[in-house]
């Protein structure tokens, strides 16, 4: 499965609030309360950097491999990865900035898992998990949505490149079904940007595509975006 959406999308923010196609899918079966303690991540999961976002993970496609395979694990996933089965896609492109990059992705059943790989840091920028809308609320089947797994496994995604540990889940996968099925298209935590894109293929509205994605950014751009924070937008939205 290669989606056209996340093989264009690298450091852009979200867009398109459509969301109609979501609104019979129930929340996962365990998301986080607005009380619940903060997960910690990893001091030195982030570093400075002359990309777009003056930000990049400290963690490279194999390293960040393995991490995900332990979460996986630890959180009773199913979704595992390979490095054997990480692909290219395209040339080696720039940034706005000039910084090149890699675009690698993973195919997996239900999902593909993208990665963008700074070319002379070895370092990730971004990391998006992407499906098509009818495979996420998996219209054949109404009694067993998709939806559930592929949230875990984009939290799984996100705690691995981010640096967070397998008790961050709960928090990370109720950003994303907040971003999901909010009202909001991006929310900001703990110095990431949690976002949803997606994009509607007019000839045939069973390819619409959805990606779900994090990346590092700067305070200076978190404050140029205006970006809502998580903790902000769960006291409001309880």
């Amino acid at each position: 499965m290669i989606l056209s959406i996340i093989l264009s999308s690298v450091v852009m923010t979200a867009c398109d609030n459509s969301k109609s196609i979501f609104s019979n899918v129930d929340a996962p079966k365990k998301i986080a309360t607005e009380d619940e303690v903060h997960p910690s991540q990893s001091p030195s999961a982030v570093a400075d950097s002359q990309n777009v976002n003056g930000k990049h993970y400290t963690t490279t496609l194999r390293s960040f491999t393995m991490q995900y395979n332990s979460i996986m694990m630890e959180t009773g996933g199913v979704d595992y990865l390979y490095n054997e089965n990480w692909q290219t896609k395209g040339n080696v492109q720039k940034d706005v900035n000039g910084v090149e990059y890699q675009l690698y992705y993973y195919d997996e059943e239900i999902f593909t898992i993208t990665v963008s790989v700074e070319v002379e840091s070895g370092m990730i920028m971004n990391v998006g998990c992407g499906t098509t809308m009818n495979t996420f609320v998996n219209l054949d089947n109404e009694e067993s949505p998709n939806s559930d797994r592929i949230l875990h496994s984009a939290a799984v995604m996100a705690a691995a490149a981010a640096g967070f540990g397998q008790n961050s889940i709960d928090v990370l996968q109720d950003i994303f079904y907040r971003t999901t099925f909010g009202e909001v298209d991006e929310l900001w935590y703990e110095g990431n940007v949690f976002s949803l894109t997606t994009k509607n293929d007019k000839s045939n509205s069973e390819n619409d595509t959805m990606l779900l994605r994090v990346f590092p950014i700067t305070d200076e751009l978190k404050n140029e975006w205006k970006i809502q924070s998580y903790e902000e937008y769960i006291s409001i939205n309880k």
